[in-house]
């Protein structure tokens, strides 16, 4: 080997010398690393932005909770309400008065004008009866 091809083999092998840029070189690769920043700062907002708005829209539609349009338990056959149990008092024991009504109160009286339509049957009607010690029942004068 030659002079000629040891000086290129060695210069292949070491690292180059770094050259430095001119000034207006530099400024220019700045603004690029700048412009390029604030293309990642955007993507990455924008990204973030979208990402919240779709998060929030998935929890706005998301059925979480009960909702009108489905029954919350299974339906249940339709009964008529059962009587209250009735107790007759012991012999000797007093009933309480019911409670006592302003003298100008009249009890409920349905009107007997009929109302009934076809295929309709009306409705019944209880007797009105006084509670026995009101005054109209032991009025004597």
């Amino acid at each position: 080997m030659d002079h000629f091809e040891r000086r290129l083999a060695g210069l292949l092998r070491q690292d180059p010398a770094p050259a430095p840029f001119e000034p207006r070189h530099r400024e220019a690769l700045r603004a690029g690393v700048r412009a390029r920043r604030r293309a990642r700062a955007a993507r990455r907002a924008a990204g973030c932005v979208l990402a919240g708005a779709g998060l929030g829209l998935a929890l706005m539609l998301w059925p979480h909770g009960p909702t009108d349009d489905r029954p919350a338990a299974p339906p249940r056959p339709a009964t008529s309400p059962a009587p209250a149990p009735t107790s007759t008092p012991a012999p000797g024991v007093s009933v309480s008065e019911p409670p006592s009504r302003s003298p100008d109160h009249t009890p409920y009286a349905p009107s007997t004008t009929p109302t009934a339509t076809v295929g309709t049957t009306p409705p019944a009607t209880t007797p009105v009866t006084e509670p026995a010690g009101t005054p109209s029942a032991t009025a004597t004068g």
